[in-house]
């Protein structure tokens, strides 16, 4: 490090010890608040914000809890952890805990107060406690304050008659400051039994599914019947009911269509008259939990009929419409009884027939893949496809198959590559590995023995400074290979158009 910086992290540090922020200092040296937090840490200062303003806080703290401050109130003030309170207070050895006489001193005066019937609340202020302390202190010493049982009376049958008029539990609650829990038990012990009886429930659930597909707002239904309007919302699920978003206008397209599809008009007819596809009237009548059903045999007589029209070819979407039938149970038909259409299924044109035909019959007069797919302008995978299709399982005799595999074999001895191979041959590269495996050739590919003649004359040519592409074409190696020759010859090769290094 230069005098220049040293100076320079010298006058930050001053900086940051006076309570500057980072930016400040930042924009002052040209340089980011991150490197500025980072000579601040090499300096020991592992502080945010800046050294000065933390120890200012850190007095601040340490008079709260001297003043004997509840930590909770504390962390609050300052948007602090409770944890980092108490680790300040016991790095400045404030200990907040009293001794085993002083807090035995303590629990006597809270005891005393507690005989005198002073409120425990006055107490906790006076003794700086919380309100649960002052009440386990009484326990212990065998106290058990009994509230005024006229006032708690009172508040009771008041609570009664409000849940006999039929408010909710949380106005309730909110009101005398309880839990819905606490309301719900005091109108037990009064012998008010809110709940309906199963008969009741589902008598009032019909009426408010009734409500709900008559579009009727969840708000008005929630204040006639008292209820949450989220409790409506789980009913209406529970029917198969969703709640309709949108604008007012949806909302009245939606209610006359369902109106429709109550008195069972057609949904072709509904479709035409809303200038709507079928399959979305469909949609609107499950989520307003109509599910338009028909009878067994009618089902049977209509799937005939469909079956009929899928044989004849015509589109599905004709099919919906004729018959009032949704695409996906057209679909459904179609999957049972074999006859699915599709992109993916679709049939193939009389062009691509007649293709089909000319490939196969090529295959037959056992023409090579090669050039039948150089003729029909496709790949040889694809010519393979099409004859498996059509049950062409593309074998030799055995005969044959020997006198094709000495070529490969003596290709393989020379030190030919796969690829050029698989080319000259017309056969695939795995099935060359699976006759040089067999025959027991070892190419050097494969982690066999290097020919010491060729790896001679290769390093030569590393040395000389040509390309590995050019080494690698001359042999018929890949690149890749080359590299492993140089390697384990010390060769190390450098980067771009360096001069070249040898380890000896």
């Amino acid at each position: 490090m230069s005098t220049s910086v040293k100076i320079r992290n010298q006058k930050i540090i001053e900086l940051i010890k006076q309570g500057l922020s980072n930016k400040e200092i930042a924009s002052r040296y040209s340089l980011s608040p991150m490197s500025i937090k980072r000579i601040g840490w090499i300096a020991g200062i592992k502080k945010r914000g800046g050294y000065k303003g933390f120890e200012q806080r850190n007095e601040k703290i340490l008079d709260a809890i001297k003043q004997g401050i509840p930590n909770i109130k504390i962390a609050k003030r300052f948007g602090l952890a409770i944890g980092t309170i108490r680790d300040i207070g016991w790095r400045h050895r404030v200990l907040r805990g009293l001794s085993r006489e002083e807090s035995k001193k303590r629990n006597e005066e809270i005891l005393a107060a507690i005989k005198q019937d002073i409120p425990y609340e006055e107490i906790a202020g006076r003794f700086k406690v919380t309100k649960s302390v002052v009440h386990n202190i009484g326990w212990k010493g065998g106290i058990k304050r009994v509230p005024d049982t006229a006032l708690i009376q009172e508040r009771n049958k008041q609570i009664a008659d409000l849940i006999k008029e039929g408010v909710s539990y949380t106005e309730i609650a909110l009101r005398f400051n309880l839990s819905r829990a606490r309301i719900g038990d005091i109108g037990r012990k009064g012998g008010i039994k809110r709940k309906l009886s199963r008969k009741e429930l589902l008598k009032r659930n019909k009426e408010i599914i009734d409500l709900i597909r008559k579009m009727i707002p969840y708000s008005k239904i929630a204040k006639e019947y008292n209820l949450h309007e989220g409790y409506i919302n789980t009913i209406g699920l529970g029917a198969g009911i969703r709640k309709i978003r949108g604008s007012e206008e949806v909302q009245k397209k939606h209610k006359l269509i369902i109106e429709a599809l109550l008195k069972k008009v057609p949904t072709k007819e509904i479709a035409t008259r809303f200038n709507m596809n079928i399959s979305a009237i469909f949609n609107i009548a499950r989520k307003a939990g109509l599910k338009k059903g028909m009878r067994p045999k009618e089902i049977l007589q209509q799937e005939k009929k469909i079956i009929t029209a899928l044989k004849q070819g015509i589109t599905y979407k004709k099919i919906s419409t004729d018959f009032d039938v949704s695409i996906h149970s057209i679909i459904k038909i179609a999957t049972k009884e074999k006859l699915l259409r599709g992109p993916f299924i679709a049939k193939p044109k009389l062009e691509t027939k007649k293709k089909h035909e000319r490939i196969i019959n090529e295959v037959k007069k056992k023409i090579p893949i090669k050039d039948i797919s150089a003729k029909f302008n496709i790949t040889p995978q694809s010519v393979w496809k099409i004859s498996r299709n059509a049950g062409l399982k593309r074998g030799l005799d055995p005969t044959e198959i020997i006198e094709r595999e000495k070529p490969v074999i003596k290709a393989l001895k020379d030190g030919v590559s796969y690829r050029k191979m698989a080319v000259l041959f017309d056969v695939s590269m795995p099935t060359i590995s699976a006759i040089a495996k067999r025959e027991g050739i070892k190419r050097a590919h494969f982690g066999g023995k290097p020919n010491p003649k060729r790896d001679k004359q290769i390093i030569k040519e590393i040395k000389q400074g040509i390309a590995y592409k050019e080494i690698a074409s001359r042999y018929n190696i890949s690149e890749s290979w080359v590299g492993k020759v140089a390697k384990r010859n010390g060769i190390k090769r450098g980067s771009g158009r360096r001069p070249l290094q040898s380890s000896q």
